[in-house]
This record gives C-alpha cells, structure tokens and sequence, in this order.
C-alpha cells in the first residue's frame, strides 16, 4: 500500500489519497510470479484519482507499507521493506502544466 500524503505548514498530515498493489502480481492482474526473500524487485503505485492542490509551503510525502490494515490479509510481522530513493519517483499533475512549474521556480 502507498498513500500520498501533504505535510502542511502548520505541522498537521493529511492523507490525500492511496495505492495498492500486489508483489506477487506485479507484471499481470492474471499472473502470479512468486517473490524471492532478498530481491528487488520494481512496483508501482496507482493512486486513486483525487482532485487535489497542495497550498504554499506543503510538503509532498509518499508513505509505503507492507500490507492495509482494513482491506488486505496481513502477514506475520517483521516483513522488511527496502526502498532505493535514487530510483524512485512521484510524477504528478501540474495545474497550469510545466510552464506554470517553471514560473513558480523563478525560471
């Protein structure tokens, strides 16, 4: 599970909207490949659609988890999780698109 989140400026979190996915489905919804203790392996992370505008000094936030409490089974504890931040990445929309981005960045 992966939950797109703004940290506000007034130090509240709020939870924007979510993702899911399935390791062991990770190439296909019909198949199953199984997960070998150790291995890195690429997912990604679908959010629902939301209509959303961060305000001026919010933070983006991803968080990730190895299971959702209200809608998965959930595995014995002590699963680890590793995530490479070199080769990670939250593409999102831009109001306005890239030029409006650029602007707001002084370019």
């Amino acid at each position: 599970s992966a939950g797109l989140i703004d940290y506000r400026p007034d130090g509240s979190v709020f939870l924007i909207t979510e993702g899911w996915t399935d390791p062991q489905n990770r190439k296909s919804l019909s198949a199953t490949h199984a997960i070998k203790p150790g291995a890195p392996y690429r997912l990604d992370f679908d959010m629902q659609p939301d209509d959303y505008v961060f305000g001026a000094g919010s933070r983006v936030g991803v968080v990730l988890l190895s299971s959702d409490y209200e809608y998965t089974l959930r595995p014995d504890p002590g699963t680890e999780l590793y995530l490479d931040t070199s080769k990670s990445k939250v593409l999102l929309p831009i109001v306005g698109g890239s030029e409006t981005f650029s602007d707001a960045l002084g370019g």
